[in-house]
């Protein structure tokens, strides 16, 4: 660890705390019912992303992809998407002249004490990550690294699942917002011998199965309740029987709020008000 930090490679993780309970803690005759703290953890975002892309050639790759990929036809990436291509310059890598990478966050609960699975139990951890899907290092050898590989995943967070549904996803993703917001407004400064300049970080897209979802954006986190999809307001009944889409039951701006006043759950299938909009 030492030598890691000597090198300037060591980003520690902040911890935060999340809220309060009342637990027993000691041991023995000393042991205690008391308040403690929830804590979550977080890997600032500044400092892990600028380490990553001054590597050797992840930067200046991963720009050039960008720009090979406005003017090519055939769609291989997520950049070349309506929903970031209609952000971009024609230039492909920018955004109202500020060069823009975007990434991806990923959110899914995993069991440290069972092998076979996530479970509700007091060993279960929610895991945020990100990832860069237009980041491409191009080797001497011309081959390109993928960007959803294992040691293209950066940790940005951890905490316990049972947390999130004690205190809210407000108190646990709510640092790490913060985060994205900066790295939205204020960008990474490079100084390297391929790269210099200003770059803009942007979350372009929050992934995870089907669970993860519901739970980032603040939906019904069973799907055996009445309205139990986040895409439209189908009722259970109509989910058995219907095959053609209606499009009056998509959820919009429109059904969303009123679903969010409402304050039923069950009834609407909103069970708070996403933070991440």
């Amino acid at each position: 660890m030492q030598v890691f930090e000597e090198f300037g490679t060591q980003i520690s993780p902040i911890s935060y705390s999340v809220g309060l309970r009342e637990d027993y803690v000691g041991r023995g005759d000393s042991r205690q019912y008391t308040t403690v703290n929830c804590w979550a953890h977080r890997i600032p975002l500044r400092p892990l992303i600028k380490n990553f892309f001054s590597l050797k050639n992840v930067l200046s790759s991963t720009l050039n992809y960008m720009s090979r990929l406005a003017t090519q036809k055939a769609v291989e990436n997520f950049v070349q998407g309506a929903s970031w291509k209609n952000r971009l310059d024609p230039d492909g890598i920018s955004i109202n002249g500020k060069v823009t990478i975007p990434y991806i966050l990923y959110y899914d609960d995993f069991e440290t004490g069972n092998p076979l699975g996530s479970s509700a139990g007091v060993h279960s951890l929610g895991g945020i990550y990100i990832w860069f899907p237009s980041l491409a290092i191009d080797f001497p050898s011309g081959t390109f690294a993928s960007s959803s590989s294992l040691d293209k995943i950066l940790v940005a967070g951890v905490f316990h699942s049972t947390d999130r549904k004690s205190f809210g996803n407000e108190a646990i993703f709510g640092p790490i917002i913060e985060d994205i917001n900066d790295l939205y407004l204020n960008g990474i400064d490079f100084n390297l011998s391929d790269y210099s300049g200003r770059v803009y970080f942007q979350l372009a897209l929050l992934s995870g199965d089907n669970l993860g979802l519901h739970a980032l954006c603040g939906f019904v986190e069973s799907f055996n309740c009445n309205r139990c999809s986040r895409y439209c307001r189908i009722t259970k009944g109509e989910l058995h029987s219907q095959v053609r889409e209606d499009p009056s039951l998509v959820r919009n701006p429109d059904n969303y709020f009123p679903d969010l006043l409402e304050g039923n759950c069950a009834v609407t299938g909103v069970k708070q008000k996403s933070i991440w909009s």
